[in-house]
């Protein structure tokens, strides 16, 4: 429990916003005992309405820590990881095919094991659109261990066949917390697939507006004049028709 002195300061703190006056004054049982007066205007807190107090300044307290362990939390695990050295060929195929289902199933632990078995965190080798796992990450949504692959070595602006990156995948799910992401991990908007489509004119074709509130506004092209300059004028316009006025 609090005590009487740090229910007063949220007391005032409280009184200050509503505009209220004069500040309420706690008791503490070392006032009690010196039999010292209040002064003034101010008013002693009753023992129910400082229960209350002190019950509500201990949730706001609790809630507080809560949203704090909730944030390391979200660092945890996400970490360097060393894969054995001297692995053959085969070995980091196998282990490469396993990254690519856990990354479809979403499974942060078993993307995390074929990290630490060596797989191939770069390579755009599953099925025939030749995605990365970054791609198969944007599709299941699981922005912890996207994070985790990102800090061993993957990048997130690979493509698949089409040119497709993860950022057009995750446009076309809606996924704004992921876009995020990708993009503060280095993912760009502006890259197109071959049909010349960035990932907002992914999101807005399949009726999501979400990256485009996420995404840094891309630069306006260029707009032509609908006026001539005196410079373009006087070559393109008068240069011809000086040609028939009789010299000086």
């Amino acid at each position: 429990m609090l005590g009487s002195e740090g229910v007063q300061s949220y007391l005032k703190q409280r009184r200050k916003a509503l505009g209220l006056e004069p500040t309420a004054t706690l008791l503490s049982d070392s006032k009690d005992a010196e039999g010292s007066e209040l002064e003034g205007n101010e008013q002693p807190l009753n023992t129910e309405m400082e229960d209350e107090v002190k019950v509500k300044v201990e949730e706001e307290s609790k809630d507080g820590n809560e949203g704090k362990d909730k944030e390391v939390n979200e660092d945890e695990g996400i970490e360097l990881l060393k894969a054995p050295a001297g692995l053959g060929e085969a070995q980091v195929t196998d282990q490469t095919r396993k990254l690519y289902e856990a990354c479809l199933e979403g499974d942060f632990d078993k993307v995390r094991q074929a990290i630490q078995g060596g797989a191939n965190l770069t390579l755009c080798d599953y099925s025939k659109k030749k995605q990365s796992a970054a791609h198969l990450l944007a599709l299941s949504g699981n922005i912890k261990a996207l994070r985790l692959l990102v800090r061993n070595g993957a990048g997130v602006r690979a493509r698949d066949v089409e040119g497709y990156t993860p950022l057009h995948y995750a446009a076309k799910r809606g996924d704004g917390d992921m876009c995020d992401v990708l993009i503060a991990l280095g993912a760009r908007v502006t890259d197109a697939n071959k049909l010349g489509q960035n990932a907002i004119d992914t999101s807005e074709f399949n009726g999501h507006v979400a990256l485009r509130q996420a995404a840094p506004p891309l630069p306006k092209p260029p707009q032509p004049s609908l006026f001539l300059s005196s410079s373009v004028l006087s070559s393109s316009v008068l240069s011809p028709l000086s040609s028939f006025l009789p010299l000086p």
